[in-house]
């Protein structure tokens, strides 16, 4: 028996998003930590710490989109403009902090042809 994550219920959405915030502050911790880090080690906690963010955004935007499409017979032409408004939002986030994963990424590939 499989176990399928249901990605249309916001709860689940929810739930998905605090774990990866907690993840997310859990290898910033870790970076943190370490004792006279080189640094490819930097580098490599800072790709896993983008990862996270951008998963993160992700989950956001899918969170946004299905509050939008649930409420959007219910609300008002004012409150629909400020709900697509909240998702591009949230597409501006995911594609920041895919900005931030590749930057992340860059640099870690040039210090590690460096060693």
């Amino acid at each position: 028996m499989t176990n399928k994550i249901n990605f249309k219920d916001r709860n689940t959405l929810s739930m998905l998003r605090e774990a990866v915030g907690h993840a997310e502050i859990r290898a910033s911790q870790k970076r943190r930590e370490l004792e006279n880090p080189t640094d490819l080690e930097i580098a490599r906690m800072r790709v896993r710490e983008s990862e996270f963010s951008l998963l993160s955004s992700q989950l956001h935007l899918e969170w946004r989109l299905n509050l939008n499409k649930e409420y959007a017979a219910v609300g008002d032409a004012i409150e629909s403009k400020k709900d697509k408004l909240q998702a591009d939002i949230a597409r501006l986030d995911v594609d920041k902090a895919q900005q931030h994963l590749d930057a992340a990424e860059s640099t870690y590939r040039l210090i590690h042809s460096q060693q």
